[in-house]
C-alpha cells in the first residue's frame, strides 16, 4: 500500500477516500464499489483522477477488474448509497443507463422537482423507510413528486424491500414497461435541466426528454 493512499483519522490508519472505492469494489464488487465511490466524489473527499489513478495503482491485486469496471460508473451527483445501488443495478442488469438528481421545469421555466433518477420521460424516486417517518420530509417528497407529475412523467418509486427481496427482472422490467409507456406520449411537454456537477464529475450537459431510451 503506497503511504499516500493511508491517512490517520482519530489515530487510526485507514486508506484515502480515493483508495476506498477501489478494495471495496476488489472485495465486495461493482455495485459496492460505486456506492462508496460515489459517496467519496459528494463529500468533496476524493476526486474521479484521483479515484482513477488510485485503480491504475492496484494493477496485479485481486479483485482489480471490479474496480476498473466501477471507475465509469462513478457519478458524485448521486445522494445516497441505495441511489447509487439502484442505478448501478440499473446499468449491470438491464443496460438502463439513468442520470442521478436531475433538475425538471415546465415549459415555462419554472422549476417542478428533482429526479432521483431519470431517463426519457421516466422518473425513479428511492422511498426511504427512515426518511419516510420524518414528517417534513414525507411531505416534501409528496410535493415534489406531485409537480413531477403535472409534467405528464412516469414515477415509479423503489425501496429497499425491491432492492434486496425482489429480482433483476422484476426490476429491470419495472422501468422498461414505463419508458415504453413515456415513449407513447408524444403530446409531454417538459424541460430538463441538469444540476452543476458535483466534486469529481465532469459537467452535465442540457438535456431534453426526447430520444431513444439506452
Amino acid at each position: 500500500m503506497p503511504d499516500h493512499e493511508l491517512v490517520e483519522v482519530g489515530g487510526v490508519l485507514v486508506v484515502s477516500a480515493t483508495r476506498a472505492p477501489v478494495d471495496v469494489s476488489r472485495d465486495f464488487g461493482v455495485v459496492e464499489g460505486v456506492a462508496c465511490g460515489d459517496a467519496a466524489l459528494r463529500s468533496g473527499a476524493a476526486t474521479l483522477d484521483g479515484i482513477a489513478a488510485s485503480v491504475d495503482g492496484a494493477a496485479g491485486l485481486r479483485g482489480v477488474v471490479a474496480a476498473r469496471q466501477a471507475l465509469p460508473l462513478l457519478n458524485g451527483r448521486s445522494e445516497s448509497l441505495m441511489e447509487s445501488r439502484v442505478r448501478v443495478s440499473y446499468v449491470l442488469e438491464g443496460d438502463i443507463h439513468m442520470e442521478p438528481q436531475v433538475d425538471l421545469y415546465d415549459s415555462d421555466g419554472v422549476h417542478r422537482g428533482r429526479a432521483d433518477l431519470y431517463l426519457k420521460g421516466v422518473v425513479v424516486e428511492y422511498d426511504g423507510r427512515a426518511e419516510r417517518l420524518e414528517k417534513v420530509k414525507f411531505v416534501g417528497d409528496r410535493r415534489r413528486q406531485g409537480g413531477l407529475s403535472d409534467l405528464g412523467l412516469e414515477i415509479r418509486q423503489v425501496t429497499s424491500d425491491d432492492y434486496y427481496r425482489q429480482s433483476a427482472a422484476y426490476r429491470i422490467g419495472v422501468v422498461r414497461r414505463a419508458l415504453a409507456k413515456a415513449g407513447s406520449r408524444a403530446h409531454r411537454r417538459h424541460v430538463v435541466l441538469r444540476p452543476r456537477h458535483a466534486a469529481g464529475t465532469p459537467d452535465a450537459p442540457v438535456a431534453d426528454a426526447g430520444g431513444p431510451a439506452r
